[in-house]
């Protein structure tokens, strides 16, 4: 597959910073970290390299203990890191000195090849895609009320972003070449947003929902990052120039940048 998921096991090692924010996602494996300021430019500001470790998917979360990591939403706000790796799910806080597993092959739910992954922040929720089973699931963050959203007209979907105003659910889908939104707020209204087109591969996702935009990577050719509205009008192009397979983004929000990962440069 073209998805790099990680190990089982993960290294000790000393990863990039990421801001703890409302809702920041950081992804694979050993790639080249760039940023693009979200101005009405969108020029390149940088690069690093990161540590030559394989990465699994990542959410960056604010609503856990100190004293216990699995128990979100209690006590002082501290940063965690929430994790997909093909067959776990894990917590764990930034330094990844205290891991725990929230949901694994010995729980409730077998999850295939968990790749994309989100939160709910307020409701303690987190939310998965799962390219084996083609489904999007949801649960706790303690692994608890595990629940499946969509199980029905999915083929891959690889990311999936949560937009916590509107309260609804994003995936790009690599297979039928499209973006999609599920209304999770009580009235279930599921639709496409846009074809991506034929030559695309939509891959990665991450949404601002306070001014009503959405971003996305782009594997086809030629690689490129987009962004829409997210009503899926208004498709532009933000930057097409050193790209390979894009396969990650995230939001700083306060200082309007966005930041990749590419996992063949």
């Amino acid at each position: 597959t073209s998805t790099v998921v990680g190990s089982s096991s993960l290294p000790t090692v000393s990863t990039p910073t990421a801001t703890a924010v409302e809702s920041t996602t950081v992804s694979n494996s050993v790639m080249l970290s760039t940023s693009v300021q979200l101005a009405p430019t969108s020029t390149v500001v940088g690069s690093s390299s990161l540590p030559t470790t394989v990465k699994p998917t990542t959410s960056v979360n604010t609503t856990v203990t100190p004293t216990a990591i699995p128990t979100p939403g209690v006590g002082p706000r501290q940063p965690f890191i929430l994790f997909a790796n093909q067959d776990f799910i894990r917590i764990s806080d930034l330094n990844g000195d205290r891991q725990q597993v929230v949901v694994n092959n010995s729980g409730r739910f077998i999850p295939h090849i968990a790749v994309g992954i989100d939160f709910d922040a307020r409701n303690n929720y987190m939310f998965w895609s799962d390219i084996s089973r083609r489904q999007v699931m949801r649960a706790r963050l303690d692994g608890s009320e595990i629940t499946t959203l969509i199980d029905s007209g999915i083929e891959v979907p690889d990311d999936i972003a949560y937009d916590w105003i509107s309260e609804k659910i994003y995936w790009t889908d690599a297979s039928h070449l499209e973006i999609e939104v599920v209304d999770l707020s009580g009235n279930g209204d599921r639709r496409i947003l846009l074809k991506t087109g034929e030559q695309s591969v939509p891959r990665a996702i991450v949404l601002d929902p306070v001014t009503r935009w959405m971003y996305w990577t782009d594997w086809g050719s030629p690689a490129k990052i987009e962004k829409a509205s997210m009503d899926g009008l208004n498709r532009t192009v933000i930057h097409s120039t050193n790209l390979a397979w894009p396969n990650a983004l995230t939001i700083d929000y306060e200082n309007q940048y966005l930041y990749w990962a590419d996992a063949m440069l």
